[in-house]
């Protein structure tokens, strides 16, 4: 049995641990979590290389922030 809304109470999860930090992952990864939805139940190559490529940019950035974070909060 799949318990729905894991990612999207992640994402809210951030926002509310500290929007400046990661308001704007937030977001971008909710809307990456929608398209991948998308991909997975309605269509096939719904997603171009170029986004691929920034989504693997975005969340090493957002790793690294969130590490950082940790860091400073022991």
């Amino acid at each position: 049995m799949r318990v729905g809304g894991g990612h999207y109470n992640t994402f809210r999860a951030l926002e509310a641990a500290d929007a400046k930090q990661f308001g704007a992952y937030a977001i971008y990864l909710d809307v990456c979590r929608r398209k991948r939805n998308e991909l997975s139940y309605e269509s096939f190559g719904f997603v171009s290389d170029t986004e691929l490529e920034e989504l693997i940019e975005q969340t090493s950035k957002f790793r690294n922030l969130t590490m950082a974070w940790m860091r400073s909060r022991k």
